[in-house]
């Protein structure tokens, strides 16, 4: 099984003065979905994300900080954690419970668009997940490393493609294969 060591090169050294990366309490509001995020889109409120927003309100505060990088004035992509951000959006909207308006984020600084990318594909790698979900995920992933070699340098050399996609996804071979295929 891969390590998030295995899955990510060393980024550059921060620039003097800056910090890699923050924590910081951000309006519901101001973070937005990525682009290239192509799980459910959590419209189903009757199951996953009513079951989160569930455990939150329970816990009375959003236990792990969402992901997300600095992308407008005062706007932030959401690079992992787009669950906990509409099941925070479900609280206060359907729930009109303010007190989770403000979410806790993790500001990345200085990710490119292919790691975060690439980031948001890793950070789900746990829990369940349907074909189409997996199969959407090597397909993204493997355009990646195709159109950017230079920020994937472990997938690269010598060894099949299919078979680097399927360890550093933890699957089988014949399962990455086979979702090629239907794809």
């Amino acid at each position: 099984m891969a390590t998030l060591n295995d899955v990510f090169k060393k980024p550059a050294p921060p620039k003097v003065g800056e910090k890699r990366e923050t924590i910081s309490y951000i309006h519901y509001k101001k973070l937005k979905g990525s682009n290239w995020q192509f799980y459910d889109k959590m419209d189903d409120l009757n199951g996953y994300i009513l079951e989160l927003a569930s455990w939150i309100d329970q816990a009375g505060r959003i236990l792990q900080p969402v992901e997300v990088r600095k992308v407008g004035i005062d706007e932030y992509e959401i690079i992992s954690g787009h669950r906990r951000h509409q099941a925070v959006k479900y609280l206060v909207e359907k729930e009109e419970k303010e007190q989770f308006s403000f979410v806790p984020c993790l500001i990345r600084n200085g990710l490119t668009d292919v790691r975060a990318e690439f980031e948001g594909i890793a950070t789900n790698q746990f829990g369940e997940k349907n074909d189409y979900i997996r199969m959407k995920e090597i397909e993204r992933l493997e355009a990646l490393i195709r159109k950017h070699p230079e920020e994937f340098p472990e997938m690269q050399g010598a060894g099949r493609l299919v078979e680097k996609l399927a360890h550093k996804m933890n699957m089988s071979t014949s399962v990455v294969k086979e979702l090629k295929t239907i794809s």
